[in-house]
């Protein structure tokens, strides 16, 4: 659900990966088919750098979702 996105915990598919010969590290794309984010993670004897790669990016869709679900957790913190 979007509601998980807004709040970070996306469902990350990995859709690409590359392996480099001289260091045996992953470049692996992930994408959330729920918001459409994107980012890539490098990989190395087993541990992940999130975003080390590129950072998380988010459609313009999401954005303006994130932004409304803010205003409407302000508006209700200050009742």
């Amino acid at each position: 659900m979007i509601e998980d996105c807004i709040q970070g915990k996306h469902k990350l598919v990995d859709i690409y990966s590359a392996r480099h010969s001289w260091d045996e590290s992953y470049e692996i794309v992930r994408w959330c088919p729920t918001c459409g984010a994107i980012v890539v993670d490098v990989e190395y004897d087993g541990r992940v750098k999130p975003g080390d790669t590129i950072t998380m990016k988010f459609p313009e869709t999401f954005k303006e979702k994130f932004e409304e679900h803010k205003k409407k957790e302000s508006e209700m913190s200050t009742c």
